[in-house]
């Protein structure tokens, strides 16, 4: 299950490859957030909640139905929730390969 650190990680290397820093400025510009919430994102204090989610998957061009999965799995507070999403993910992982 990748999570939003994970996927932060990912738009910093976008922003990389096309010639920026990839810091969490160049990153929250990206978003249109703070660079405080990218921070945050960072330390897994938060999660993308759904908005965010789907448009990190719009930049990263993947699924937006598997990061709002994988972002509603990390948010889960209970086992059998976080296993539901977590397969739910899988699922969208499975049909876009």
């Amino acid at each position: 299950m990748k999570r939003t650190v994970d996927y932060v990680g990912d738009l910093a290397a976008l922003v990389r490859s096309r010639g920026g820093t990839g810091s969490d400025y160049s990153v929250a510009k990206l978003l249109n957030i703070s660079g405080a919430r990218i921070s945050n994102y960072r330390r897994g204090r938060y999660g993308f909640d759904d908005a965010l989610a789907i448009r990190a998957a719009q930049i990263l061009d993947l699924s937006p139905a598997e990061v709002l999965a994988n972002c509603h799995a990390e948010r889960a507070k209970d086992d059998a929730v976080r296993l539901a999403w977590e397969k739910v993910a899988a699922d969208y992982r499975e049909t876009a390969a």
